[in-house]
């Protein structure tokens, strides 16, 4: 009996804890997301970008209006950076949506995937493997072509980076 009584104070104890650890995680996490964007600049991700994609209509783009409202606005985005050749010492480079985006293991990017990240006023990041990071700076909104076919749509000059 007293084998029992001491199994069931060992669960509770346990059960405790690890409410107790997830309480504190969740706070952390929550406390995190709310602090994470500076003061006046707007969170974007990248499933609300998805829903914005571009359509072809009689040989031209149409960009929405919820999109174009975005142009010139100080922006937050979470995401991974896209491999490159350098490793050290970027001052630009590709942020997508995950680390599988793009990649031979993952779909096939869409423009909604990518934002081409240029690092303002000389500063420089490394290349973080497998990991998100956040950036924050000016988005600009504007259709790159090349031999007709859209391949780029929006350029964000970073300011921070984290």
């Amino acid at each position: 009996m007293d084998f029992r009584r001491g199994v069931r104070w060992v669960g509770l104890i346990i059960l405790c804890l690890a409410l107790a650890g997830g309480l504190f995680v969740g706070t952390w996490r929550g406390y995190v997301y709310l602090t994470e964007v500076p003061p006046n600049h707007r969170r974007v991700d990248f499933a609300w970008l998805a829903k914005q994609e571009p359509r072809l209509v009689n040989g031209t783009y149409e960009i929405s209006e919820a999109l174009r409202a975005l142009d010139g606005q100080r922006i937050f985005v979470k995401g991974s950076m896209y491999p490159m050749a350098e490793m050290t010492g970027l001052t630009s480079f590709v942020l997508c949506e995950n680390e599988l985006t793009g990649s031979c293991y993952g779909p096939v990017m869409k423009i909604s995937d990518m934002i081409l990240v240029k690092m303002a006023g000389g500063l420089t990041v490394n290349h973080h493997e497998r990991e998100l990071v956040g950036v924050t700076g000016t988005l600009k909104v504007k259709p790159q072509l090349a031999d007709g076919l859209l391949v780029g749509l929006f350029t964000l000059d970073a300011t921070h980076f984290r």
